[in-house]
């Protein structure tokens, strides 16, 4: 809850809350997790491990990149997993999902969610994810939230935003879940969540 929108929304209106921990902690749902790892030239991870920016808006907004990720999600949906279109979600950002689900038989637009969703238990029954995004917060928040003296944490923000998508799968029924995310940056931050 710290460092997310709301958490901060709170904290310039000066208004309290309390946070209430309960349940399992992450590393209890760790082996239900299972993250996609893989290593050389040809590895579906190479687009997202440059550098720490890589996968976030800006890095995407070039054609090579928004090219690349469609053959990695087409690939790692069809010979990684090898599941059905009714057990597959994936996100990015909403202003390149045209340019990276296909148009042809393997047409994934109706398998896309907004990497933001929350609140919502209509994917539980899916098992097989792809995380395309690497998340940073909008810089206007950054620049308003800053002004008033709270400074977002940035990896705290983006696992935060990370975890509520992966928690609108059958993860949440106990249930185990595979996962593509191919950003570097979010792949560690999650190892971390998950190591509690």
């Amino acid at each position: 809850f710290e460092d997310n929108i709301m958490s901060t929304y709170l904290k310039v209106h000066n208004i309290d809350y309390e946070i209430i921990r309960f349940g399992k902690k992450p590393s209890d749902i760790k082996h239900l997790i299972n993250i996609y790892e893989d290593i050389g030239k040809s590895s579906l991870n190479t687009i997202g491990e440059e550098k720490s920016t890589s996968l976030s808006i800006s890095h995407c907004k070039s054609e090579k990149v928004r090219d690349v990720l469609c053959n990695n999600l087409d690939n790692y949906v069809r010979n990684k997993i090898k599941c059905k279109k009714t057990d597959f979600m994936w996100t990015c950002v909403k202003e390149i999902k045209t340019k990276i689900q296909r148009r042809d038989k393997n047409d994934y637009s109706k398998q896309w969610l907004p990497f933001n969703i929350k609140a919502t238990n209509a994917y539980g029954n899916i098992h097989n994810i792809a995380y395309l995004h690497n998340v940073y917060p909008n810089s206007e928040l950054l620049k308003a939230s800053s002004s008033r003296g709270f400074n977002v944490r940035l990896d705290i923000y983006a696992i935060s935003e990370m975890v509520q998508f992966i928690w609108r799968s059958a993860i949440r029924n106990g249930e185990s879940i595979n996962l593509y995310v191919p950003s570097k940056r979010m792949r560690m931050l999650l190892t971390r969540w998950l190591n509690d």
